[in-house]
């Protein structure tokens, strides 16, 4: 495996991040001795946090249009199965690239540049993301953050000890999937939380696929348990979309900060008007960026 891995480190985290898909591999709170990346184990899933573009979650029939023309593209897009550059390196930061080719030509007809940046400050780590229109027309585009939290943090504990715990009480839907196709059906369910901040990770949490939420209230959502002291505090900020999925009655959750949506059923494949999409006009950058803090 010619993948290339770097780690950097300060007084309170380490990580470890491959050139593949400029994926974070490793997430150590030194002074717990606590993992808190997922370390992807095949059994439940394979992968510890890949980068969603240039579409969050399938299209439909795996195809999309653009000017009369029918695009291939793959669930969650590209972008998570290539090869980044590792562009700049300091010692509390790594940034990563991956540049439109020939080969990303073929699926996706824009010109770009999509960065990702890790930076370490005290117990926090940022996850920073460009995406650069090099063409002189609108691009369109999804961005997603797909990172998998490893939980329990001690070993004595259950899976069901924990909670996600926002900041905020909130009185919103969840958008529904299709379980089988991954398409959304165009319902939700109303009040899916209903003056809460809390959603219980039982052993039920993901029988139907991801918790999709629009218009949280919230900046911050954790992962926490009355059992013990430690946390992982998720900052999603600014972000238009925010699910959590995870396999049944798996080690970990992902939280996942969307800009974008899967297909809804019924959708006419043609990009320029899908559901969530961004629209970056030509020789203009797009910035996002999350947290976690780690106590």
């Amino acid at each position: 495996n010619s993948v290339m891995k770097t780690t950097i480190a300060n007084d309170y985290l380490e990580i470890i991040v491959k050139s593949k898909g400029a994926e974070i591999c490793f997430l150590l709170h030194k002074t717990t001795n606590i993992q808190h990346i997922w370390q992807a184990d095949p059994a439940f899933w394979p992968k510890h946090s890949p980068i969603l573009f240039p579409v969050v979650g399938v299209v439909n029939e795996g195809t999309y249009t653009l000017d009369g023309k029918t695009y291939q593209m793959p669930k969650h897009g590209f972008a998570r199965d290539n090869e980044f550059e590792l562009v700049e390196q300091t010692a509390t930061s790594l940034t990563y690239c991956l540049s439109s080719n020939s080969k990303t030509l073929k699926n996706y007809p824009f010109e770009f540049d999509l960065f990702l940046s890790y930076q370490l400050e005290g117990r926090k780590l940022i996850f920073d993301y460009k995406v650069v229109n090099k063409g002189n027309s609108i691009m369109y585009f999804s961005l997603g953050g797909h990172p998998a939290f490893a939980y329990p943090f001690l070993s004595n504990e259950q899976l069901t000890d924990y909670v996600l715990k926002f900041s905020e009480k909130e009185t919103v839907d969840k958008l529904l999937l299709n379980v089988s196709t991954g398409l959304f059906t165009g319902k939700v369910e109303e009040k899916a939380l209903d003056n809460e901040d809390t959603i219980a990770l039982t052993n039920e949490t993901f029988n139907q696929d991801a918790l999709v939420f629009e218009g949280l209230s919230s900046k911050t959502v954790q992962i926490c348990s009355e059992k013990n002291e430690h946390s992982l505090t998720f900052d999603f900020s600014n972000w238009k979309y925010l699910a959590f999925w995870s396999a049944p009655k798996a080690p970990y959750v992902c939280i996942e900060p969307w800009f974008g949506l899967a297909d809804f059923e019924g959708a006419s494949g043609d990009i320029t008007t899908k559901t969530g999409i961004e629209k970056l006009a030509g020789n203009t950058t797009f910035s996002a960026s999350y947290s976690v803090e780690v106590k």
